[in-house]
């Protein structure tokens, strides 16, 4: 079995340029992979790779296989699928960022985008573009995923939660949906003790929270600091550390100073991954919020279990799959109460440090049991075999 596979990889700054990294490797094992990404920039860890300007077409592949997430960095993508379909590894439900870069950033067309929201959402969608035009405003990409295109061009379609595969088949029920989890592999970090001193965290914080990922607004930063300063009211030795990358549309820094959090709240921009794990290793517990969310599987929140730490979540469709033993879900209907609920939970794990090392270990056994690389990598070759047989 030989396919082509694209990606983004290294250094673009993606979740799935390291879902990629980590599973090739794997893949490799059991069919021949030729590589294809965008061509204006240089993959750090990947050799063997071509432009996708070179890719020739079907016949020299059993399968094309694309790696999806609603970034820009995949909007190449969505003309090669159309034109030659694929299998298609979709990361996030809602892809309206991706097609609106493919149309307007590349494409430099609005009418082709303007045909985008006709041809996913119909009238509605059309009656939306027209009046973010006249307004000069934004559409509201939660409402429209505009996701049938990706969906209705694909052969056959990867998720990673069972929530995403659910919804793809309301859309289409005639396409073939697989279930794949995220990989992993378990994380050895050494001693916390020892990552924080590494880290340059002061003795002074007997207690560590951290979030992970790009620093934004619906993360819910704001709720998880908001429970951090009244957690911080009977534990003042804590340390709250938020680390990913800033974003210019939200600034962090500015919210943190205007609570009144500077002492006890460090944002450290952008870290490589092998250092994420090092801060994992450091904390007691862990936050991955989101709202809206697009319906992905968490990367973090696959590191953070890797690594063995509990982890608190919004309770989502997506995260169902994510057992509570080693997970704290908070509900979203009132954010007085999800607010709470989330100082609750970070002082229940701060007074007992038995609940921590149960946790970590239900994570890690979570992990071991569920994601490692090996054993997706044959569920891959399964399924791809499955759907090269029946075309």
């Amino acid at each position: 079995m030989k396919i082509s596979y694209f990606s983004p990889f290294n250094p673009i700054r993606s979740g799935i340029s390291d879902y990629s990294e980590e599973l090739l490797p794997h893949l490799r094992k059991h069919m021949g992979i030729k590589i294809f990404t965008d061509h204006e920039y240089v993959p750090e860890n990947i050799q063997d790779y071509k432009s996708y300007l070179d890719f020739s077409g079907n016949a020299d592949y059993d399968a094309n296989l694309f790696q999806i997430g609603n970034h820009a960095c995949h909007s190449y993508m969505y003309p090669l699928l159309k034109k030659h379909s694929g299998i298609v590894v979709m990361h996030d439900l809602n892809l309206h960022g991706m097609v609106w870069s493919n149309a307007i950033q590349r494409n430099k067309s609005r009418v082709e985008f303007l045909k985008e929201m006709v041809s996913n959402h119909g009238i509605r969608g059309l009656e939306a573009a027209i009046r973010s035009r006249l307004a000069g405003s934004r559409i509201d990409a939660c409402d429209f995923p505009m996701n049938r295109g990706i969906i209705n061009s694909s052969n056959a379609i990867i998720v990673h939660n069972n929530h995403m595969k659910k919804e793809i088949e309301k859309i289409n029920p005639t396409i073939q949906v697989k279930k794949i989890n995220h990989g992993a592999d378990l994380v050895d970090a050494g001693s916390p003790v020892k990552s924080r001193k590494e880290l340059g965290i002061p003795d002074r914080h007997d207690f560590i929270i951290c979030s992970f990922g790009f620093v934004q607004r619906h993360k819910r930063i704001i709720q998880a600091l908001k429970a951090f300063r009244e957690f911080l009211k009977m534990n003042p030795k804590s340390l709250y550390i938020i680390c990913g990358k800033k974003d210019r549309e939200f600034d962090i820094d500015s919210i943190v100073r205007k609570m009144g959090l500077s002492d006890n709240v460090v944002v450290t921009g952008y870290v490589p991954r092998q250092k994420g794990f090092e801060y994992i290793n450091a904390s007691n517990l862990c936050i991955n919020l989101r709202w809206p969310s697009t319906g992905a599987t968490s990367g973090s929140l696959i590191d953070i279990l890797s690594v063995g730490k509990p982890v608190v979540l919004n309770n989502l469709p997506e995260y169902q799959d994510y057992p509570d033993d080693c997970t704290f879900k908070v509900n979203l209907n009132d954010e007085e109460n999800e607010i709470n609920r989330i100082a609750d939970i970070m002082g229940i794990v701060k007074d007992d440090p038995e609940l921590q090392k149960r946790m970590s270990a239900k994570a890690r056994h979570y992990i071991e049991s569920n994601c490692r690389w090996r054993d997706i990598a044959v569920q891959y070759k399964k399924f791809l075999q499955s759907v090269i047989c029946n075309q």
